[in-house]
């Protein structure tokens, strides 16, 4: 299923937009969860709840938080997360592609041009998916040898002479060091200290020299690797100055 998330603060233009990407899906024979927001704290707070979302329709002027700062967000809750712009104003369409838009269309939206940024936008999310299933971890948990979905990570965390492994399904307790363990890994799993290595869709925040977890948590970067963190959690949410 395909979960898009629709972000106005106009009802009319939410209903319009939403039963255009229904009856698309439709004529795709994909199945589509859609859910509305009429501002930007509203997406963000449930793509922290509900951690799921693959793509983001969203306005631009909106109030409180407009679009491309709820755009950069939402990036740093899910940087695989596919965002595209519907908006009455021309004039924002450098400041949308600089978080790496999908795609830009001014209000009113046309139904054969929204069409097309649904296809470009589901591709691009397909892409995301595939590139982050693409690996797995083989470890030995329970003497018995099995994959771990890498993109299913959410940290490793050191305990004595075992790494805990937490994913969205089950905790591994493997005899492995964080050393081997972050050779093994791909780029988007950071190593921030000696004693773990945490998932960089999974944090909400860097501040103060820690970083700062969906669950709540926060750990301290250890100074080798602050440098290095913090440079990639940069060049990952491209926040302004």
């Amino acid at each position: 299923m395909i979960h898009i998330g629709l972000c106005d603060d106009d009802k009319a233009s939410l209903k319009i937009i939403s039963t255009y990407l229904q009856k698309f899906m439709n004529e795709f024979e994909k199945e589509v969860r859609i859910t509305l927001f009429t501002n930007g704290e509203e997406i963000i707070r449930y793509l922290d709840e509900e951690k799921r979302l693959d793509i983001a329709f969203l306005d631009i002027d909106m109030a409180g938080k407009n679009g491309i700062q709820t755009a950069y967000e939402l990036k740093k809750r899910n940087r695989q997360l596919i965002i595209a712009f519907l908006t009455g104003h021309a004039e924002y369409a450098l400041e949308a592609f600089e978080v790496e838009a999908a795609g830009y269309l001014v209000k009113p939206v046309n139904e054969r041009k929204l069409k097309r940024l649904l296809v470009k936008s589901l591709k691009e999310a397909a892409a995301e998916q595939s590139r982050m299933k693409l690996s797995s971890l083989t470890v030995t948990d329970e003497n018995i040898k099995k994959k771990i979905q890498q993109n299913k990570i959410l940290y490793i965390e050191k305990n004595r002479n075992q790494s805990l492994i937490y994913t969205t399904e089950h905790i591994y307790c493997v005899y492995e060091s964080m050393k081997s363990l972050a050779e093994k890994v791909d780029e988007f799993l950071w190593q921030i200290n000696q004693g773990l290595i945490v998932n960089c869709s999974y944090i909400i925040k860097i501040e103060k020299g820690k970083v700062w977890l969906k669950n709540g948590l926060d750990y301290t970067i250890g100074r080798r690797y602050l440098k290095e963190v913090k440079g990639k959690y940069f060049d990952m949410t491209k926040t302004q100055d």
